[in-house]
């Protein structure tokens, strides 16, 4: 998955024992929210969390809208906001905690359809940071056909 430099010591980081996935590769995001939590978005990989020295994982089969996760924004309510090869999309910061304690067997994505219609709205791949939050809560985003607001 990748290494963790701490105290002077590079460490590589794994999947929590027992877990039947491989460790995350090809990472192409990294975000540190707020709380200290550590989001990872890879390419093909999904998404995956370190938080309290355990590494978590969600793709599309878990409920994750898209496997190729290029950033992240943290958004109200609680919401982490991706920017994705589909587009952009939430999950519930609280649902993915339950997930990775094993109390929600999927969880939720809510994808963003613009009002126009189109799908052509989609993230940059490369673009770092692929989106932002002002201090008046709206969310900025990098998409290929132009920028959101």
């Amino acid at each position: 998955m990748g290494n963790r430099h701490d105290q002077s010591i590079l460490s590589v980081l794994t999947q929590r024992a027992g877990a039947p996935r491989l460790p995350l590769q090809d990472v192409i995001a990294i975000y540190t929210d707020t709380q200290g939590v550590v989001w990872i978005g890879a390419n093909g990989g999904g998404l995956g969390m370190w938080r309290n020295g355990k590494m978590s994982r969600w793709g599309v089969r878990d409920g994750l809208f898209d496997n190729e996760i290029f950033g992240f924004v943290e958004g109200e309510k609680d919401r982490l906001w991706m920017s994705c090869s589909n587009g952009f999309f939430w999950v519930s910061r609280a649902d993915l905690f339950q997930s990775a304690a094993g109390k929600l067997a999927k969880i939720t994505s809510t994808p963003y359809t613009p009002l126009e219609g189109t799908r052509s709205q989609l993230g940059t791949p490369g673009v770092q940071p692929a989106g932002s939050r002002t201090a008046d809560g709206r969310l900025w985003f990098s998409s290929t056909a132009s920028l959101l607001a």
